[in-house]
């Protein structure tokens, strides 16, 4: 919905036409937001809404700026301009300024919200069962299929000296996987 059709008479809204103001947006993956100048991070950023989200286990990759656009993004003034990251916050870190240092920490103390590796003590006892599910004769026979065409590919009946092809091990495994979760998850193959 967002953006131009490659036909004049033919146009799709464009972000700001649509006039949506949201209350709330949660932006999962948020470190894919880092580089400023992506067109998916400036299509991000002109999104209204009162209240911005950001969930990311890495908010930092391989620069102090890949902050910067989450700060944009949660509007955090005037950590979201671009002088104070320029002139202030990356020329002092660099210089090795542990004020600007304990800054940004006390910064990213105040937003994020960090996993520990603490163990939570009050866990009910772990319970395992064990199901068996019987499939239909058709998922049956696709299983087998699947089963004895990874078999031949990578298995120990393997007589080939072919090259390994790792891509393709991993594309047959995960549809193998796929297929236990569900049959149609695998639908490629059926």
């Amino acid at each position: 919905m967002i953006g131009k059709t490659g036909n004049s008479s033919t146009s799709l809204p464009t972000i700001e036409s649509l006039n949506i103001c949201w209350f709330r947006i949660v932006l999962d993956e948020a470190h894919m937001i880092r580089n400023r100048s992506a067109t998916r991070t400036q299509l991000i950023q002109r999104l209204d809404a009162k209240f911005f989200l950001c969930l990311t286990g890495t908010p930092l990759q391989n620069r102090l700026t890949d902050l910067q656009s989450l700060f944009q993004l949660l509007k955090m003034k005037p950590w979201s301009e671009e002088w104070i990251w320029s002139n202030f916050l990356i020329p002092n870190i660099n210089f090795g300024s542990s004020q600007a240092i304990k800054s940004l920490n006390r910064l990213m103390d105040r937003i994020c919200l960090r996993r520990t590796k603490d163990v939570l003590l009050n866990l009910p006892p772990k319970t395992e069962r064990a199901v068996v599910v019987h499939l239909s004769s058709d998922w049956q026979k696709i299983s087998h299929e699947l089963h004895q065409t990874f078999v031949q590919s990578f298995g120990r009946l393997r007589t080939s000296a072919d090259v390994w092809n790792s891509g393709e091990f991993f594309r047959q495994l995960t549809r193998i996987r796929q297929f236990c979760n569900h049959p149609l998850f695998a639908r490629e193959e059926i």
